[in-house]
């Protein structure tokens, strides 16, 4: 690790707004499923309901990135952050059944305790924008390092409910602090999010020709193979998701909400600083293939796929 990358005051800010979220999501998720399990959800709708929410998540994520170039990037992380708000607002309550369902539809309740919101993809294309470019790599490692922690915390803030249930508060009521604490969370993204400056907007709108709406253009091939990777990675991860693992924990072991706080708590420390292997990696991939060349030859031995491609527009 080289240290902290240098970056803009956008840069600064959007490791700032990485934390809030990552903190409120990760608050959120551990608790969730117990929370409509308080009140009077049974496992299968509970089931259904992360898993409805995660499919609007991923639609959210989808539509909103393919538009924020063309719309603005301030004004979907703003609307992003107002979805979460929303959320956090009538979770509060203890809403039915239906408004349940209609929360999970608004895509940001993020069952899975990380960042894959809307915001993400956004927060992604814009910070690139605010460092050289040899110090990119340091960024998104910073900046995932930022989010494990703040996740790291937010899992904390599952003690609150076990505390108010031993000083007899109901299990319900004793949940709906931490939805009023997401709100305000949101709501504080909502104003960072207006202090972005116009150079996190896109750099070029043109490039052969007019923007596509899917925003690819040479990188398609690779993107697309990239995406279909991932989405392998994010099939197995959605058997393993947070609030369900947080879920299984308290019917299977007994584990209160403090406990499972503490438990993901250490989880995403340890994915946090992780990331800060990133740079090292990154290094290797361009040093490795000179250690390995052949005595006296300028090339690497044949075998050795090429590490160093040229940049490419997106």
């Amino acid at each position: 690790m080289n240290g902290f990358p240098v970056l803009t005051a956008d840069g600064r800010l959007l490791l700032v707004t990485k934390a809030v979220r990552s903190f409120c999501m990760g608050m959120l998720s551990v608790v969730l499923a117990l929370y409509f399990s308080a009140l009077g959800f049974d496992s299968l709708a509970i089931g259904a309901i992360l898993g409805l929410a995660l499919l609007a998540e991923a639609v959210w994520t989808f539509g909103i990135a393919i538009v924020a170039d063309r719309i603005g990037r301030r004004a979907m992380l703003r609307l992003s952050a107002a979805l979460m708000a929303t959320t956090g607002v009538a979770l509060a309550f203890g809403p039915p059944a239906p408004v349940v369902v209609g929360l999970a539809l608004l895509g940001a309740m993020s069952p899975t305790g990380k960042d894959t919101g809307p915001s993400l993809p956004v927060e992604q294309a814009a910070l690139p924008q605010t460092t050289r470019a040899d110090q990119r790599t340091a960024a998104f490692a910073w900046y995932n390092l930022v989010s494990s922690l703040a996740a790291a915390l937010g899992a904390l803030t599952a003690g609150i409910p076990s505390a108010l249930q031993a000083a007899g508060v109901s299990d319900a009521e004793s949940f709906r602090p931490l939805p009023a604490l997401y709100a305000l969370g949101s709501l504080l993204l909502v104003a960072l999010f207006t202090r972005l400056s116009v150079a996190v907007e896109p750099q070029t709108t043109r490039l052969d020709g007019a923007l596509p709406w899917f925003g690819l253009h040479r990188s398609r091939g690779t993107v697309l193979k990239l995406s279909a990777l991932f989405s392998v990675d994010a099939l197995a991860g959605g058997f393993i998701v947070q609030s369900l693992v947080a879920y299984l924990f308290h019917l299977h072991y007994g584990l209160d909400p403090a406990a499972l706080g503490g438990i993901f708590f250490t989880v995403n420390l340890l994915a946090g600083f992780s990331a800060l292997a990133a740079p090292v990696s990154s290094s290797l991939a361009t040093c490795l293939p000179r250690w390995t060349c052949p005595l006296g030859s300028p090339t690497p031995w044949p075998w050795w796929p090429p590490t160093s491609v040229p940049p490419r527009r997106a």
